[in-house]
């Protein structure tokens, strides 16, 4: 499974679906699905996780609760594997809010944990924005006020660091809404009242439907603990009117509930049965029993109010089998999440594999293949770093070029096999050389170089001399009329610091020719002279 140039159609679609935002979500759904069949048809991971990733996010839009994970769990590899980080993150994201609506409220916290960390690692900082706000909403559900302010205060921090064209002003009223919420349930109305001043200023001339039902709710609870009571209950009166049409429920169920528990404070148990009957479709559309559970525990706390113990007694056996199931639905998400840990297991594993068949190609585009040795392209690209970094710390260096002496009347006598097991047997010998400060590398045919990095001209000598005895102690044997010799190598050395403009074909050319003056002096010697050509004695 790999990435491939999309066509121009896909790339369309894809764009439709990105900007999707309000389109019907049956047209959504088969734009996805058209990615989805030509993503399987091609092979191609991108597409697949894109596609996937949508179609969760439309079910999640939809109400349709059950839905996100089977998608999530198809993407999540394939997004990882194609390096979609943004939509990973947004997944982790989509998941805690439908676990927090399931009531498995540790599985949210390790599934932001697991999207934040992908944030922080590819600097996702809206995404990263938008966990952190939902995170301090979770901990002040769990009352924990202090944690949930250190969320929201740095989500409005990184929201401040997004650049102002990618900003969405619905994670902003987000974060402030919670925030006063927050100081108002840790006893500071006065630092809530700045914050639903920020609200009004800032936000609320762009406002969308949703974003009035959610505020009200918290401006509803504000105004009753400041005791402005007319004003709190025109708060309820729109909050009631703004519920006729449909709304993401998942987004404003904890909102909605907490409304409904005021209402009930207040003795206004009308508002919250009103509510109640509003709700009740959307949140079984969801098919999220702990969500059902609450809203019966809201339904039980009003008929109790009203003394109907037969109605008490039906409502409390309706919560009791809500228990059961969310029970299940607890063994389900487990599930769910070994079935995405295994399918992310899968992708990584195949990750791994295309890492190390990339490294394997390297090596070989970069490997001679009879020695082992670097090739010539590999010595060209390093050669010429060595060379700059040997000039920045004005370092001495080292080029030597050696070939095996008498080479062709060797080949020409012995064969082509036999040769190439001399060179073998040579290079063996220079391999073990290599270190950090020196590269070896196979120039062609016979011939070797060597780069040393950083070391004198003795400490150069002394290892190139004891290469030229080690290859004379193979005792690989050559025939001639005049007799029996052992092969040897010759070798020129070009040691200089390099000075501003010096590359590496300098070093090459100079010890090229130092080569040539070994080759001249009886051959089985080396000769070093510096970038000049002066010759160097040690």
């Amino acid at each position: 499974m790999e990435n491939h140039k999309t066509d121009d159609r896909m790339e369309d679609l894809m764009q439709k679906v990105r900007e999707g935002r309000g389109m019907d979500a049956a047209c959504m759904l088969d734009y996805c699905t058209q990615i989805e069949e030509y993503a399987e048809r091609a092979g191609d991971a991108r597409l697949l996780g894109f596609s996937h990733y949508y179609k969760g996010r439309t079910y999640y839009l939809s109400n349709e609760t059950g839905k996100v994970f089977e998608e999530i769990g198809e993407e999540l590899g394939y997004l990882e594997q194609s390096g979609q980080w943004e939509l990973v993150a947004a997944s982790y994201n989509l998941m805690a809010i439908v676990s927090v609506g399931k009531g498995n409220l540790s599985f949210a916290i390790e599934y932001y944990l697991a999207g934040l960390k992908y944030c922080k690692k590819y600097e996702l900082i809206e995404v990263e924005s938008r966990i952190e706000s939902n995170l301090g909403s979770l901990y002040m559900e769990c009352g924990q006020y202090s944690d949930a302010r250190d969320y929201l205060e740095q989500a409005h921090l990184d929201y401040k660091r997004v650049p102002e064209e990618e900003r969405s002003l619905a994670s902003l009223t987000a974060i402030y809404n919670n925030l006063a919420l927050c100081y108002m349930k840790s006893g500071s109305l006065e630092k809530a009242e700045e914050y639903i001043r920020k609200l009004e200023t800032e936000c609320e001339a762009h406002f969308e439907e949703m974003d009035y039902i959610y505020v009200n709710c918290m401006r509803a609870r504000y105004c009753h603990l400041c005791g402005n009571i007319s004003m709190r209950d025109q708060y309820i009166a729109d909050i009631q009117n703004q519920l006729s049409g449909d709304v993401l429920i998942l987004d404003l169920f904890d909102d909605l509930y907490d409304f409904c528990e005021l209402m009930l404070e207040i003795d206004r148990g009308d508002v919250c049965r009103n509510i109640g009957e509003k709700l009740k479709a959307l949140v079984e559309q969801t098919g999220i029993a702990n969500m059902q559970r609450k809203m019966t525990a809201l339904e039980m706390d009003y008929v109790k109010k009203t003394k109907d113990r037969e109605r008490y007694l039906k409502t409390a056996g309706r919560f009791y089998e809500l228990t059961e199931i969310v029970e299940q639905e607890n063994r389900s998400m487990i599930v769910n999440m070994l079935y995405l840990r295994k399918s992310l297991e899968r992708a990584r594993e195949r990750c791994r594999k295309l890492e190390e068949d990339a490294v394997e190609l390297t090596e070989k585009s970069e490997r001679d293949p009879l020695t082992g040795l670097a090739n010539r392209y590999r010595l060209t690209n390093d050669s010429e770093k060595i060379v700059e970094q040997c000039f920045a710390e004005h370092k001495p260096l080292s080029f030597e070029i050696l070939d095996i002496d008498y080479f062709k009347q060797y080949n020409d006598r012995y064969g082509h096999q036999a040769g190439d097991d001399c060179v073998r047997a040579i290079a063996a010998l220079i391999r073990q050389m290599e270190s950090d400060q020196i590269f070896c590398a196979r120039y062609g045919g016979d011939e070797f170089v060597i780069i040393y990095n950083g070391m004198s001209a003795e400490e150069v000598c002394e290892r190139a001399e004891k290469l030229r005895q080690d290859v004379m102690a193979l005792h690989i044997e050559r025939r001639y009329a005049e007799g029996s010799f052992g092969v040897t190598i010759s070798q020129g050395i070009c040691h200089d610091i390099p000075s501003n403009g010096n590359k590496n074909w300098d070093f090459l050319h100079i010890a090229d020719q130092t080569l040539y003056r070994a080759k001249r002096g009886g051959k089985n010697c080396l000769c070093m002279t510096d970038i000049h050509g002066r010759e160097i004695e040690v």
